[in-house]
C-alpha cells in the first residue's frame, strides 16, 4: 500500500496521509519499514512539497518559559479557503510522535497558504503570545513563539 485516506484520529474531513523519509542510506530496506509507525526519519511533507501556485508556507517554533517546545500547541490565525466544508481553523505543534525536519527544527508547518497578513496566537503556559507574519507566494514564512 502506498498511501491511505481517511478521517481517523484528531481529522475533520478525509485527507491524505503522506510521509517523506529523510534518512542517511540509499538502503530500502533501511528507510522502508512497514511495522514502524512512527520511524525517526520521517518528517512533515509541507516543507519538502511546493505549495500551491500564489501560495505559501508557514513553518515555526513554540516555546515555553524554559526553552522547551510546547507539544500539541494550537496555532490559530491562519485562514485556507479550501476545503470549503472544513474550514481551516489551527495549526497543531507536533507531539512525540512527529519530527521536525533536520534543516528547519519547526513545531509546525502548514503549506498552501494564501498571501497576506496575518496574526498568529498561540497559548503559552496560560499566556496569549500574537505574531505578526507576512505571507508571500513562493516562500516559506518563519515564526518563533515565545512568551
Amino acid at each position: 500500500m502506498i498511501s491511505q485516506v481517511g478521517n481517523t484520529g484528531r481529522a475533520t474531513n478525509e485527507h491524505l496521509h503522506l510521509e517523506v523519509h529523510v534518512a542517511p542510506t540509499d538502503r530500502v530496506q533501511a528507510i522502508v519499514d512497514s511495522a514502524q509507525r512512527y520511524p525517526a526519519y520521517t518528517a512533515n511533507p509541507e516543507l519538502w512539497i511546493e505549495p500551491l501556485p500564489q501560495t505559501g508556507v508557514v513553518a515555526g517554533q513554540v516555546w515555553d518559559a524554559a526553552g522547551r517546545p510546547v507539544p500539541q500547541a494550537r496555532v490559530y490565525g491562519l485562514v485556507k479557503p479550501e476545503p470549503q466544508e472544513t474550514p481551516f481553523a489551527y495549526a497543531e505543534t507536533y507531539g512525540d510522535k512527529a519530527h521536525p525536519d533536520p534543516l528547519y527544527h519547526e513545531h509546525f508547518a502548514v503549506g498552501d497558504v494564501p498571501p497576506g497578513e496575518y496574526d498568529l496566537g498561540v497559548t503559552i503556559n496560560g499566556r496569549n503570545v500574537i505574531k505578526h507574519v507576512r505571507v508571500e507566494a513562493g516562500r516559506v514564512t518563519w515564526v518563533e513563539f515565545r512568551p
